[in-house]
């Protein structure tokens, strides 16, 4: 990540932009994430109602590293919280 930085360090001595920049990443390395079907199936069963109790399972629970805490943004097939939920 530090390549990043001096970019951005870089850019704002040239002028370029003044205001703060903020990158999001969800990883800072490729995950091999389970496919989205499989996440589906496991998720379900776990019965959770929200996307709030998803991310609170998925940090409290090192187990199903992975399965990424943002799946809408990480899986194409992306149909919405209730869908993935089993809901």
């Amino acid at each position: 990540m530090k390549h990043i930085e001096l970019g951005f360090d870089l850019l704002r001595e040239q002028g370029i932009y003044s205001f703060p920049l903020t990158v999001s990443l969800i990883a800072n390395k490729p995950k091999n994430w389970i496919s989205y079907k499989d996440a589906k199936k496991i998720i379900k069963k776990v019965g959770l109602k929200g996307a709030r109790a998803f991310s609170k399972f998925i940090k409290d629970n090192p187990k199903y590293q992975n399965i990424p805490s943002r799946p809408d943004l990480v899986y194409s097939q992306w149909k919405g919280w209730n869908d993935f939920l089993g809901n």
